[in-house]
């Protein structure tokens, strides 16, 4: 999962069940030079055999191909989920 905003760029890879995004400092994917991004904002996983993205009932919601996500969606590995002004990118 590479994150992106206008202040720097951050490429991670993970093999854990969850991954998490938001602006506490303590999650996997921090983003805290964006206020736009909630402490708690969203959830990678995988189940049953894919990859998928879950925003967490945010106030400014999780967005693909400027389309807001409503629910858990299956991600196929090229991706970019907008999240308040920064950008992560899916690939595996």
């Amino acid at each position: 999962i590479q994150s992106s905003d206008r202040h720097h760029e951050v490429a991670k890879v993970f093999d854990t069940g969850f991954v998490s995004v938001g602006r506490l400092p303590q999650l996997d994917i921090p983003i805290q030079s964006d206020n736009s991004v909630s402490r708690f904002h969203g959830l990678f996983y995988y189940r049953d055999g894919l990859y998928h993205y879950r925003d967490l009932n945010t106030t400014s919601g999780s967005f693909m191909d400027n389309k807001p996500l409503y629910h858990d969606t299956p991600l196929v590995g090229m991706e970019a989920i907008r999240i308040g002004n920064s950008l992560l990118k899916v690939s595996y």
